[in-house]
């Protein structure tokens, strides 16, 4: 119950913030009746919390009957997402946290992760790997160079322009991540 009314209220604060650094862990304990220990039981920051909260629900799996139609779509989601009222601010905010974090532990920029991207390596695996059963991709695929330009570029145009990309965009986006997701070496594979 409390873990709901932390989400619930985390997400209306990001909807009503202007900014990253307006959000206020102790304002959403306060309003969801809890203690800062409490989200911290459950979030081991402001990031990790925010981008649960304000993530758009599931991350469908379009089925178009082709690969171009299925990047289209998944395309479609994240500018969905990243231009949503609560997401824009918080996928900024968030994403500076992440590399400030990151730096500051020395991680190697290639290994920072925006918190959805594990859920949307497995979305593009599976239209990859429809795709394979299809005849429509050879068999191998490197999925972090498909989502590295599905977010990559819609990142760029909707939270740093605040503007989403035009159809035409979407379309050549569609091709740059069949490219991106060509094999630079046999080990990447679309199913494992």
């Amino acid at each position: 119950m409390a873990r709901k009314a932390i989400l619930e209220v985390a997400r209306k604060v990001a909807l009503e913030s202007e900014s990253y650094r307006g959000i206020s862990l102790g304002h959403i304990a306060k309003e969801a009746k809890v203690s800062k220990a409490t989200i911290y039981r459950w979030w081991s920051s402001k990031v990790r919390l925010l981008c649960e909260a304000c993530e758009v629900p599931g991350h469908e799996i379009p089925s178009t009957g082709s690969l171009r139609g299925d990047l289209i779509a998944v395309i479609r989601q994240e500018i969905k997402e990243q231009m949503s009222l609560a997401s824009r601010p918080v996928y900024a905010g968030a994403w500076a946290e992440i590399v400030e974090i990151n730096s500051q532990a020395n991680t190697p920029e290639e290994q920072y992760e925006c918190m959805a991207g594990p859920a949307k390596r497995e979305v593009l695996r599976a239209i990859f790997d429809a795709a394979i059963v299809r005849g429509e991709w050879p068999g191998h695929c490197n999925l972090d160079g498909a989502y590295l330009a599905l977010f990559s570029f819609v990142f760029m145009n909707c939270v740093g322009r605040g503007k989403p990309p035009s159809e035409e965009q979407v379309g050549r986006l569609a091709e740059w991540m069949q490219i991106a997701a060509l094999p630079h070496d046999p080990g990447d594979r679309a199913s494992a």
